[in-house]
């Protein structure tokens, strides 16, 4: 058996990409076919401009690189031992080569004021960065640097929550308010960490396309 690359070569493969292309054919199967009416930002035609943005923005750049993911890796999903000694992971249902950023933002991406954010991503990936080998006078650059690359992938964590709830509306139609409810939350998360990611691109120099082009 080959083994796992630490990098996978094609960043277009990252699993993200499926999900959320097929979770968006379902909306608009199910649309066409209920005739439901959902908020214009849940809209199938909505949600595939915003997923069109992010592949424009993420799909070919080796920036941001493709691993052996977790795929959910939220607080939820992280367990410890009564006396913290020990950490474990569950729920590898949608592991598979994605976005490393994307992968550590689900973790921290809740916690606020930034600072604390910030303070608590540079503890893990000091670590992260250990066991990656990452030689130790490098460590500083390589933690800001995944720093940077998981506020600018943010948006596609908020995204990717958005379009589940889009689609389980129409699934789970007794829940509806409920679902719109958590959708409008994660929405406007979204659009926020959207800003700042193209603020981020804008001020690096780098030719993202522009906040209106699909918004």
């Amino acid at each position: 058996m080959s083994p796992i690359p630490k990098v996978f070569k094609h960043p277009e493969n990252a699993l993200i990409w499926s999900y959320l292309h097929s979770m968006h054919a379902e909306i608009e199967r199910l649309e066409s076919i209920h005739g439901l009416k959902s908020p214009d930002f849940l809209s199938a035609s909505n949600l595939k401009q915003e997923i069109s943005y992010w592949e424009k923005v993420l799909a070919d750049d080796q920036n941001f690189p493709v691993v052996l993911a977790h795929g959910d890796l939220k607080p939820a999903n992280a367990m410890t031992t009564d006396d913290g000694s020990d950490v474990f992971l569950i729920d590898f249902e949608l592991s598979g080569p994605n976005y490393r950023g994307y992968d550590i933002m689900k973790l921290f991406r809740k916690q606020q004021p930034l600072e604390v954010q910030e303070a608590s991503m540079r503890s893990f990936l000091a670590v992260y960065a250990q066991q990656s080998q990452i030689p130790k006078q490098e460590i500083g650059d390589f933690t800001e640097k995944v720093v940077a690359e998981c506020h600018k992938i943010e948006p596609l964590t908020w995204l990717e929550a958005v379009v589940f709830f889009g689609l389980i509306l129409h699934i789970k139609t007794d829940q509806r308010e409920e679902w719109i409810r958590l959708a409008e939350e994660r929405w406007a998360e979204y659009i926020k960490a959207k800003e700042r990611a193209v603020a981020l691109c804008s001020a690096e120099g780098k030719n993202c396309p522009e906040y209106g082009d699909f918004a």
